[in-house]
């Protein structure tokens, strides 16, 4: 599941705007199956993406987002004989149970609660009756955060444990979200930390660091996308701060 939902979260990326998949490939997808002359269905179009994905990466192991990302989607675009923004959508429709704007109910079990894989689906512009579709969760409005006559609606969310979390929307789309909690909050390598440099795209600083807990983005028309990931060093938390995936500074440490 959670190979699924990180390809799911960087196709999103990529584009701009879950069947688990198991670790065999003994037995062909329903893609392969598939004439190449027969237009693909989005399970089909998943299906291989899925695939291809496991292959590339080793299930994950070895995923590069700038590496993988644009060339899964190709990839699958090729075998099918499609264009990218086709196999992208088809892949999506079936990923996240939105289809040509219209909502249905997803296949995909998920908690009764947002769980860390669920947040980080999340991507901006997205509307509260697609957020809806893709975790089957329905938030609670926040009269002391929202605000009708600036266009603004923040809800809250149950999570995990004892987490808290929240989503706002602008006029109608998700502008930014933020969690705590969800997730232990991993220790800080200092030998990670001293080989970082401003400007370090997300993977490589991801790389020298290890898998942060991502506390969530905020998208602003000036300023680029903000996501942010948190480390322990003692009784301090360090945030990280990027500025469309790339380091906006290096944070200085606490002295104590």
């Amino acid at each position: 599941m959670r190979l699924s939902l990180i390809l799911l979260l960087s196709i999103f990326l990529v584009a701009c705007n879950n069947n688990d998949v198991g670790k065999t490939t003994d037995n062909p997808t329903n893609a392969e199956a598939t004439s190449k002359n027969d237009f693909p269905t989005s399970k089909e179009v998943y299906d291989y993406a899925q695939s291809e994905f496991d292959s590339l990466t080793n299930f994950g192991d070895d995923y590069s987002p700038e590496e993988h990302d644009e060339l899964v989607i190709q990839k699958t675009a090729d075998y099918f004989d499609i264009d990218y923004e086709t196999a992208n959508q088809l892949y999506m429709e079936e990923a996240t149970g939105i289809k040509d704007g219209t909502k249905f109910k997803s296949t995909i079990e998920h908690s009764s609660e947002m769980t860390m894989d669920l947040f980080k689906l999340l991507q901006p512009n997205m509307t509260y009756e697609e957020v809806t579709a893709l975790t089957n969760l329905e938030g609670t409005l926040d009269l002391t955060m929202s605000s009708t006559s600036e266009g603004i609606e923040s809800y809250k969310y149950d999570g995990v444990g004892y987490s808290s979390l929240s989503l706002m929307f602008f006029d109608g789309k998700l502008a930014s979200t933020s969690q705590a909690g969800l997730v232990g909050t991993p220790a800080l390598s200092l030998e990670g930390y001293e080989q970082l440099v401003k400007g370090m795209p997300l993977s490589e600083v991801l790389t020298l660091l290890g898998e942060g807990e991502y506390t969530g983005f905020m998208d602003s028309p000036n300023n680029g996308l903000l996501t942010s990931y948190t480390y322990k060093l003692n009784s301090h938390y360090i945030q990280f701060a990027f500025y469309d995936g790339y380091l906006f500074e290096v944070p200085t440490l606490p002295t104590n």
